[in-house]
């Protein structure tokens, strides 16, 4: 795998720190995917998918210190496992007949429940689209409850360029929700 990765790449010097990278990480990220998925096969996708966006954002990735690349690479990887999860999930669905019975039994009417369940999904699918850093910005304030320091932190953002990609990720899918709407 790491000669696929080292021929994208521009330079003798992009080349070295790639193959450092991929040598000193990969088992910590194969890891990491493992922990998460429980699946060989989708952990390999998700540390193979973690370096291809490694070469797409390479002018900030390879410059960073290990420590940061380790923080980086490691949200990557969670964020491309729960992708994998959740097109695996998608796909998995049973169809049944028995619908109604795999809803919450609550007060709220299924019709209505079955259309906030259609909104959730594809309000997920839209996040899922987003590039990279606003996708993992967004997990990390609703998902993981960061505040926006912490994830300034992590990502070395000021926490008004955190608030900053959130508003402008939240812009995103809403925009594409509304055009949905109109179209329907």
């Amino acid at each position: 795998m790491l000669m696929i990765y080292l021929a994208a790449l521009d330079s003798d010097e992009e080349r070295v720190k790639m193959a450092d990278l991929y040598n000193n990480h990969n088992k910590r990220l194969m890891s990491v995917a493992l922990t998460k998925t429980h699946n060989q096969d989708m952990a390999e996708d998700a540390v193979h998918s973690t370096f291809l966006a490694v070469i797409k954002h390479k002018q900030k990735v390879l410059a960073m210190d290990e420590i940061a690349f380790l923080k980086w690479s490691v949200i990557v990887v969670k964020g491309k496992c729960i992708d994998l999860l959740r097109r695996e999930q998608h796909y998995a669905e049973p169809l049944s007949d028995d619908w109604e019975e795999s809803l919450p039994a609550d007060d709220v009417p299924v019709d209505i429940q079955i259309a906030q369940r259609d909104m959730y999904e594809r309000l997920i699918g839209h996040i899922a689209e987003l590039d990279d850093i606003s996708r993992q910005i967004l997990e990390m304030k609703y998902l993981l409850q960061m505040s926006l320091e912490e994830i300034g932190n992590e990502l070395r953002f000021t926490s008004t360029q955190v608030n900053s990609r959130i508003a402008r990720a939240r812009a995103k899918v809403r925009k594409i929700m509304e055009g949905e709407m109109r179209i329907h």
